[in-house]
């Protein structure tokens, strides 16, 4: 059985505008504002589908755990739908 997990799957370089403002230096001196462009390493998330362990599996509520039908249910299904269609029509 599989889950979903939100989590990191890549990550990218934004570059930043940080603006410094006019300083006075300890000597007295004006130190003009400035512009500082710094990389930022943003990640980039995304859905990624994992099997869940077998104890993970027996704490889920049983009203959560999806039952896939075999093959052969879903062949039969289909079987008694067409079935239906053709002996219901007449």
């Amino acid at each position: 059985m599989k889950k979903a997990v939100y989590k990191k799957i890549d990550e990218r370089i934004e570059k930043v505008i940080k603006h410094h403002e006019e300083q006075i230096d300890e000597n007295g001196n004006v130190i003009e504002a400035y512009d500082e462009v710094i990389d930022k390493v943003v990640p980039i998330m995304g859905v990624v589908y994992e099997d869940m362990t077998q104890e993970e599996i027996d704490n889920m509520p049983k009203d959560e755990i999806e039952v896939i039908p075999t093959l052969e249910e879903r062949l039969d299904a289909m079987e008694n739908a067409m079935l239906e269609m053709i002996l219901g029509g007449l």
